[in-house]
């Protein structure tokens, strides 16, 4: 994100060019537990656009704990990276301005209320690893118009190399109520 600075020195107007930083691992904590990282908390000032490491202390990152990103209403993009399998209960609840969140392929368990009252967010993609999602995941994002699951290439690709598979069947778990107060 670039921004202008202006500054008046002896009546005459300089513009400045400054880059505005965005969310970074400063504005992160994270526990270790078993040689694997799980984030607990964000600042709720972080701001802008936030890609979470897939490493930390050159350990890998896992998961993203319980209301971990709670309220930081700033935040407006999260890249979670490869190798986290759980997004807790409330990891993002409230986080208004949240307008994209990019999964890998490796989440297997969304927690209940997740997403909710992410008021901005208007597309997810879920990967094909859900196993189990949980209940009212995307409950009041009233700007949610377009939900991916992404089984339709993988069962293209099996129909056409000979393997039986169900893709849907992986799916363990969906609780009720994942789309209260949306648009879908």
């Amino acid at each position: 994100m670039k921004s202008r600075i202006f500054l008046l020195l002896g009546g005459i107007f300089i513009v400045v060019p400054a880059i505005l930083k965005g969310a970074d691992l400063a504005d992160l904590t994270y526990t270790i537990n078993y040689e694997e990282v799980s984030i607990t908390d964000c600042k709720t000032t972080a701001v802008g656009n936030l890609e979470i490491p897939s490493e930390i202390e050159g350990l890998p990152v896992t998961s993203i704990g319980n209301a971990a990103f709670r309220s930081c209403a700033k935040l407006t993009a999260i890249s979670i990276p490869e190798g986290v399998k759980t997004i807790g209960d409330e990891s993002f609840y409230s986080c208004s301005q949240l307008v994209e969140v990019s999964m890998p392929n490796t989440v297997e368990f969304i927690g209940s209320s997740a997403f909710r009252y992410c008021g901005a967010l208007a597309s997810v993609q879920l990967p094909q690893s859900i196993t189990s999602i949980g209940e009212s995941v995307f409950h009041n994002c009233i700007s949610l118009n377009q939900i991916l699951i992404i089984v339709l290439f993988h069962l293209l690709f099996c129909i056409l190399v000979g393997i039986h598979m169900t893709p849907l069947s992986a799916i363990e778990s969906i609780k009720t109520n994942i789309f209260l107060l949306n648009s879908l």
